[in-house]
Formats: structure tokens, C-alpha cells, sequence
């Protein structure tokens, strides 16, 4: 659970940062062409490694969130966690 919930963070976070930098890349195109520029520059480029990368953070980030604390419940006499 905590996995699917890391990679699913990953494609929105991914997605998110994806828009966000298309509309970037529209203001600064908008701005190229007002001031006489016939070609802007593509600014912003996504390697397939560093999109892969930030999935599998996202994933390995969220699986220890999930798995640590849940160990440690694990290992908890339920009498005890009931007690604190």
C-alpha cells in the first residue's frame, strides 16, 4: 500500500512539475516572439533516467515511511500499545 501510494505521488508529482514547466516554456516562448526572436529555446528537457529516478525515490521514500513504523507496531505488546 505505502508503495502504490509513493509511485502514485510520483506520477502526479511528475505530471505537476511537467505542466508547470510547459506553461514556463509557453510565457518564455510568448516573450521571444513579442521582442523579434523567430526561434526560442527549448529551456526544459526530462532524460528518461531522471523521470525514472524520481518514481523510484518516490517509491523507496514512501515504502520505508510505511514499513519502519509499522515494524516497530509490530514488535509492540498490544497490552502496552494500549497503554501509552
Amino acid at each position: 500500500e505505502a508503495s502504490l501510494i509513493g509511485l502514485l505521488g510520483g506520477l502526479l508529482g511528475l505530471l505537476a512539475g511537467w505542466a508547470l514547466t510547459r506553461a514556463a516554456s509557453v510565457m518564455i516562448s510568448s516573450y521571444f516572439a513579442r521582442n523579434g526572436f523567430l526561434d526560442a529555446p527549448e529551456l526544459f528537457a526530462y532524460p528518461w533516467w531522471l523521470l525514472a529516478g524520481a518514481i523510484a525515490f518516490a517509491v523507496l521514500f514512501s515504502l520505508v515511511s510505511g514499513v519502519l513504523p509499522a515494524n516497530r507496531a509490530a514488535r509492540i505488546d498490544p497490552v502496552e500499545a494500549l497503554r501509552l
